[in-house]
């Protein structure tokens, strides 16, 4: 069950269960306001929230699919979120750094199947449109862009990009021009890496072209895309993905030349494949599990935390002009995390955000939201702080964005709420535990902003957008 207050009224949405738990049916029960303070008087005062939104799907922020929330000064500074709902629709809202307050959000589209590998992607243009990207899970891309800048009341939708695309990612260059990053085909196959080019700022798609194949039954994951404007270059952290092994690579897409360069800044022509990224050192972790990357820039120079799942190890590493330098972190056992670097020059501090759940365990599931830090480059990091306990906020946490441009003020982390309760019973759909669980609904999104605070949402009556 939901409780939201929208134009006067109180709107409780409630979930009836259906057979062994599925969910079958929705009802929305809509009260007056004034008929409620009658009964509760109080009411009517000042309902601040944690949560800036109640609706979405256990998933949504899948670091797949990045970005999540994006910074844009224009005419107003706001800082836009993308999302999937309960539904499977696409939602954007957006908060406004001036006012101090989060909108409504709003259904852009529907997210073609029930499946959370459709979640959006948002990118924002210099000139103030969003573009979405959304819907493909080996399906074209649906691409949707907002009618007015900076607005979204209004979009226009139904274009698809390409084909067989999942996992997107959008950037744009100094020149005004859109390129697109997906994998092309499916897990379990021969999937590589393509990209498409837009120079008309959305209104049409190239054909598109592959960049990285891993070739052989080998197929491409994104995991992290950064674009470095005065370099002109573009940073990919990418899993190879095989039945029999899992590794991580890094490689840079220039737009000038159209090719794909190393670690070490050898080029690698038009296409590169596993082959050739590991003899030029872009092979950066394997572990025959799920060996995972992220990634940050900070002069135009890749800075990574590689993870070697079956040792439980985390290392944050760079590239020192000879070999990928590493350095052990004080980490483990994570669920989601994302590294942050701030500062100017050769002073820079990198953070580590990420989900882990401390004990005492807990009767339910998901993590708690910490932070490790670093104030000398990288060469040696803190033990850690705990910055939401789920104990405190009453479940676990799942997911984890940072708010990419950011300003120094409002969003920087955006997490989600885990589902409740543990239990190997959950209705399974497909196989897995969390596609279809009735408690993969209707669940909150929180931000927190560079201090740690709750970037908290206005429900008074009256008070909404």
């Amino acid at each position: 069950m939901r409780v939201a207050i929208k134009n006067g009224s109180i709107a409780i949405l409630e979930y009836v269960k259906g057979i062994k738990g599925t969910v079958e049916t929705m009802r929305i029960i809509t009260i007056p306001l004034a008929v409620l303070m009658c009964f509760c008087p109080g009411l009517a005062e000042a309902q601040e929230v944690e949560f800036f939104a109640f609706d979405a799907l256990r998933g949504t922020l899948a670091r797949d699919h990045q970005p999540r929330g994006v910074y844009h000064a224009g005419k107003h500074r706001r800082t836009y979120v993308a999302y999937m709902d309960h539904f499977f629709d696409a939602r954007v809202t957006y908060y406004d750094h001036d006012a101090r307050r989060w909108a409504d959000p709003v259904r852009v589209d529907d997210c073609r199947t029930r499946d959370g590998h459709n979640a959006p992607a948002i990118l924002v243009t210099k000139d103030g449109f969003l573009h979405l990207f959304y819907g493909c899970h080996g399906h074209p891309v649906k691409y949707a862009r907002s009618t007015v800048p900076e607005e979204t009341a209004e979009w226009q939708i139904g274009a698809e990009i390409g084909s067989k695309a999942t996992y997107t990612y959008g950037v744009q260059l100094n020149n005004g021009d859109l390129l697109l990053f997906y994998r092309f085909g499916g897990s379990g196959i021969h999937s590589p890496l393509r990209m498409h080019r837009s120079t008309d700022g959305g209104a049409t798609w190239d054909d598109g072209r592959d960049i990285v194949d891993f070739q052989g039954d080998s197929w491409v994951k994104i995991r992290d895309t950064l674009y470095d404007p005065e370099q002109n270059r573009v940073h990919l952290a990418l899993w190879e993905g095989n039945k029999k092994y899992w590794n991580a690579f890094y490689a840079a897409y220039d737009p000038d030349t159209g090719h794909v360069l190393a670690i070490n800044g050898a080029d690698l022509g038009d296409v590169a494949t596993k082959e050739e990224l590991a003899a030029n050192h872009s092979d950066v972790v394997g572990d025959n599990a799920r060996a995972d990357i992220d990634m940050v820039l900070h002069n135009g120079k890749p800075y990574l935390i590689l993870v070697e799942p079956r040792k439980d190890r985390y290392y944050f590493a760079h590239w020192d002009g000879e070999r990928v330098a590493r350095t052990e972190l004080p980490v483990n056992n994570l669920g989601g995390f994302e590294l942050y670097a701030e500062g100017s020059g050769d002073r820079v501090v990198f953070k580590l955000f990420g989900l882990r759940a401390n004990d005492p365990p807990t009767g339910y599931s998901g993590r708690d939201l910490m932070v490790w830090t670093s104030e000398d480059s990288g060469e040696t990091w803190d033990q850690g702080r705990l910055l939401v306990d789920r104990r405190q906020l009453g479940h676990g946490l799942c997911g984890l964005n940072l708010t990419e441009n950011y300003s120094g003020d409002g969003p920087l982390i955006i997490t989600q709420e885990e589902w409740l309760e543990r239990s190997e019973n959950l209705p399974r759909h497909r196989g897995s535990i969390l596609d279809d669980a009735p408690f993969r609904f209707n669940k909150r999104l929180y931000a927190l902003d560079a201090d740690y605070a709750f970037v908290t949402r206005d429900l008074t009556p009256g008070q909404g957008e």
